[in-house]
């Protein structure tokens, strides 16, 4: 279903586990905006300031973000979860596959933007949602405030592979068989149940985190035709010259991500940069007390 190692990109969904037990309890509500003729649809956690939160993936059920956005709106902010273009509530947008493009992700934020009646966007991204936020960034770079960015792509897709072989390594010999023979049979979601046991520390949390993926979870033709429009056209580094938006790398120390980080702080080279101990590529998971006290220091930096 995805070329190889891609499916080192795809988040898996952790709706289930009470990780963040500061998380705001208050009921989230839905809300829609237009876009290139289409509806997409949105869900809000909290009051406050808005921040925007864009999944992984591409392609995916936002809802895994859902525990993570709960946190965002304890730390008092209005978190916005995002579903992207042919997922979730916006799945019947994907029917115009035009717009299932680099391009088209960016004129879906903005259109979010302008619906939310923001300036400029404050966004917390996970894995590939980085590189849409990127992308926004460098089409927009004045509508940008601040990115926190969290095991996120580099400003270009070519230390995919990279990520894909490191996490080859954390797997036994006979998981890595596993995941060659799902993939040889176009099982994708196997292939991202036994890479998700390299995405973790904790082999436990791991396996909770696949016991609680959301049905669908991916929607196989939206990721593979925004990842093979990204491929082509995703070369940022340049174009982010004009950023001036704070940004905040939050990565776990044993992330295989890091490995994609090099074109990030040569783009940003001002950006904090911190990597959560014990943790690889689901952080706010895995060592939950320490990224939340971080991921609140950079929601709260002053914006220079």
């Amino acid at each position: 279903m995805f070329p190889k190692f891609r499916t080192a990109l795809i988040a898996l969904a952790i709706t289930a586990i009470p990780a963040l037990a500061r998380a705001s309890d208050a009921a989230p509500s839905r809300g829609s905006f237009p876009s290139h003729g289409a509806t997409l649809a949105y869900t809000a956690y909290g009051s406050g300031p808005i921040v925007v939160v864009l999944a992984g993936g591409p392609g995916l059920n936002a809802a895994y973000m859902a525990p993570l956005a709960r946190t965002i709106a304890g730390d008092g902010y209005r978190a916005i979860v995002l579903d992207q273009r042919g997922t979730g509530r916006s799945v019947a947008a994907g029917a115009e596959r035009a717009d299932l493009t680099m391009r088209g992700t960016v004129a879906d934020i903005d259109a979010l933007r302008v619906a939310l009646r923001q300036e400029r966007l404050t966004f917390v991204t996970h894995s590939f949602g980085g590189g849409m936020a990127l992308a926004y960034a460098a089409a927009h770079p004045t509508r940008v405030a601040k990115m926190i960015l969290i095991g996120s792509v580099g400003t270009d897709l070519a230390g995919v592979d990279i990520f894909g072989k490191i996490l080859m390594t954390h797997l036994s010999a006979n998981e890595r068989a596993q995941y060659t023979a799902a993939q040889r049979a176009n099982d994708g979601a196997k292939a991202l149940d036994i890479q998700l046991l390299a995405e973790f520390d904790d082999r436990a949390k791991a396996r909770e985190t696949i016991a609680s993926e959301p049905h669908p979870f991916i929607y196989p033709a939206i990721s593979d035709a925004i990842y093979t429009d990204f491929a082509h056209n995703y070369h940022v580094a340049r174009a982010l010259g004009p950023v001036r938006a704070h940004v905040t790398l939050l990565t776990g120390s044993d992330d295989a991500a890091r490995a994609m980080e090099p074109t990030l702080r040569r783009a940003f080279p001002n950006a904090t940069r911190t990597y959560v101990p014990r943790s690889g590529h689901w952080p706010w998971i895995e060592n939950p007390a320490f990224f939340d006290a971080k991921l609140r220091d950079a929601l709260s930096a002053k914006i220079v």
